[in-house]
């Protein structure tokens, strides 16, 4: 009774420590991360068409996310934070799982299966654990997959006839669903098996014996990815190359040494990516991130608490923590074999369909072999016998997962408060978009890899309600700023029709409207391309399509459609932004008192902008208004203005209509003289 009690307390202590470890590197900047990437058409989806509309969206390559998504959706509606919260969590069941299953395993290596728990927790390898909406799939398929093991092994072990038939059907329907929405994790089935047989090499000393024992007790969970890959291939016609296992293999069939050559050099440099590199590369490439001083006291204050709570939870443990180096199998050989057959494993889905491991684009395929990762490394922590260097390297290791989410964190937290100035600003310029337009857009921070990066924010602002009762319809349609785009818009080539996990939307090359923020310092700034104005900062691509803009997508006497906060976050104070915004709207309506208004305004309250260039609507105003001394105000403040702007500035206000001599010759000498 007394050892039964010692076992809760200790299970009760990992758990805690787990929570708390695991919520100070993960949770503190979750509430001001919002929807990123692929969230977008999936939020306006569920928002339009309602949550039903993941069954479309996913049937054409994993139709079991729409038992995760249309739950999720109905909990938690159009709130990115409970996502992330539901992601966290999920991320925490499959840590605790894994902690139930190593213990199993190796029930007097305590401390170390802890260890393997925590770092496959924080595994600094993946970087998409922020992203809550669209990787809530994987998290759940991740939790899934590590429980069914546990489950399996667990079932294997009891011998209550009910009970052990309970688990093992938990463990089959756990199994499927974790395949169903995530198949390239279909390499924790080797973790399955290894399972069984680490618990018949602890039993048997016969290598027959130890393999029949392993494959009898697995065999009964066979079912799982027997089944699934049944389904898979000869069921379910995938509509989509990237998941279509016979697409992926037509490769290898036309070309197959290069192939297969190709196959082993990925199997070999991700494996090493994941094992070690994880460690070091996304450290390097997110510790950019952290540029103010109270950023890095954060980090450093959450790896010390981290640090000691992890000793003074080692301390806790009872003596079955300590290494028993005189059993006859040593938990670090074959802890230190079974990680790194679960690295190959879990990475060799991922190469036989020509992907591979990148952390700063896939970082997902990471995921499934940090287990192995985790494995080896406190593997290789046990072998050193000197207590100081490996509670150096613990702490070292503990410092780079720390930094590495705490920086990625902050890096998402930025882009979430760029994109929503931005659209913001968007809202205060454009009070509505004529249906048909397409958007191209250029962002100061996030990069815009996918059309729908613009046209999914622009929907939720413009056009948030489903305008088709059976198919999902984009109103408002965006291309991405790229050599291809920019050669089909000077081309006046053909709209293109996209369908896109069935959701539809027409690019028309012909009839675009460009968004640009230059800088992170600029306002938005919408090109008129009848005259277009351009930023000193601004992008060359955007310079090449600027006289294609079609300033007359912008219905300038709808009613203003105001962000969705709970999307966008609350209006920012007004500052130079809003009234340059507002003011440019004013000057596209030819309302130049409204304008004279806001200038008089910003004047007033001294505010000027970063970008130059911004200052022409108000200068187009005082010069018809013929107030030379507001001209002569904003010369000064624009005395360090790029040449490029101020010959912007002399050819505009040369074009504005009426002007008398006496400002003609002002605005001459003011912004036209050398």
């Amino acid at each position: 009774m007394k050892k039964e009690s010692i076992l809760n307390y200790e299970n009760l202590l990992l758990f805690v420590l787990l929570l708390t470890i695991s919520a100070l590197v993960y949770l503190p900047r979750v509430n001001q991360i919002g929807y990123t990437n692929d969230d977008w058409y999936l939020m306006y989806s569920a928002h339009a068409y309602g949550p039903q509309s993941f069954v479309d969206i996913y049937s054409i390559d994993r139709p079991a996310r729409s038992l995760v998504m249309i739950p999720a959706y109905t909990l938690f509606g159009d709130n990115p934070l409970y996502y992330n919260l539901s992601a966290y969590l999920f991320r925490l069941i499959s840590a605790l799982s894994l902690l139930w299953l190593l213990q199993m395993l190796w029930p007097r290596a305590r401390s170390a299966t802890f260890m393997v728990a925590l770092l496959f927790l924080i595994y600094p390898g993946f970087l998409s654990q922020a992203n809550g909406i669209d990787y809530q799939s994987q998290m759940v398929s991740l939790a899934a997959a590590i429980l069914s093991i546990a489950l399996g092994v667990k079932a294997s072990m009891v011998q209550n006839t009910a009970w052990k038939f309970f688990l093992f059907l938990a463990s089959v329907l756990l199994g499927w669903l974790y395949l169903g929405l995530v198949e390239y994790f279909i390499g924790l089935e080797i973790m399955r098996f290894g399972s069984f047989y680490l618990l018949a090499y602890h039993e048997q000393t016969s290598w027959k014996g130890r393999i029949f024992t392993s494959v009898r007790r697995w065999l009964p969970s066979s079912i799982i990815p027997m089944g699934f890959l049944l389904w898979r291939v000869f069921f379910f016609q995938s509509e989509r190359g990237a998941t279509d296992i016979g697409s992926q293999f037509d490769q290898f069939k036309e070309i197959p040494l290069a192939t297969g050559a190709q196959w082993m050099l990925g199997l070999v440099t991700d494996s090493l990516d994941i094992m070690f590199l994880a460690w070091g590369v996304p450290f390097s490439e997110m510790i950019g991130y952290i540029s103010r001083l109270r950023d890095l006291f954060i980090g450093g204050a959450c790896v010390v608490m981290i640090t000691l709570l992890v000793v003074w939870g080692m301390r806790r443990l009872n003596s079955a923590e300590k290494m028993d180096t005189s059993e006859p199998h040593d938990w670090r050989m074959e802890a230190l074999w079974f990680g790194m057959v679960l690295v190959i494993a879990g990475v060799l889905p991922v190469i036989l369909v020509n992907r591979g491991v990148d952390f700063s684009r896939t970082s997902r395929y990471a995921l499934a072999g940090s287990v192995g990762s985790a494995l080896i490394l406190v593997s290789i922590l046990y072998f050193i016998p000197s207590q100081f260097v490996r509670w150096s390297l613990t702490t070292l290791l503990l410092t780079i997962a720390v930094f590495t989410h705490h920086a990625n964190s902050i890096r998402l937290a930025n882009n979430t408060a760029s994109l929503r100035s931005f659209w913001w600003q968007v809202s205060w310029r454009v009070p509505q978009l004529k249906p048909g337009t397409t958007l191209i857009a250029n962002y100061p921070l996030a990069s815009i890899e996918e059309d729908y990066f613009v046209w999914g924010p622009a929907s939720l602002i413009y056009y948030p309600e489903a305008r088709s009762a059976e198919k999902i319809n984009v109103e408002i349609s965006a291309a991405v700023l790229n050599k291809y785009s920019i050669l089909k818009i000077i081309s006046d080539a053909t709209p293109n029709f996209v369908n896109r996990r069935m959701i539809r939307s027409t690019i028309d090359y012909q009839n675009v409207l460009v968004l640009t923020q230059p800088s992170q310092e600029s306002c938005v700034q919408v090109i008129n391309g009848n005259a277009p104005l351009l930023s000193q900062f601004e992008d060359n691509g955007v310079m090449v399509i600027s006289p294609h803009s079609n300033i007359s997508n912008i219905l300038l006497d709808e009613e203003s459609h105001i962000p969705p906060e709970i999307v966008f976050g609350p209006e920012p104070p007004h500052n130079w932004c809003y009234y340059f915004e507002k003011a440019d709207l004013a000057r596209q309506r030819g309302d130049w008192d409204q304008v004279l208004g806001f200038g008089d305004e910003v004047l007033k309250k001294r505010l000027a902008p970063s970008d130059p260039i911004e200052w022409i609507p108000f200068l187009q105003a005082y010069a018809q208004a013929e107030d030379v001394d507001a001209l002569q105000d904003i010369n000064r403040l624009m005395k360090k203005a790029d040449p490029f702007v101020r010959q912007q500035v002399c050819q505009s206000l040369h074009s504005t209509q009426g002007l008398s001599v006496s400002v003609v010759k002002s605005t001459d000498d003011f912004f036209c003289s050398e």
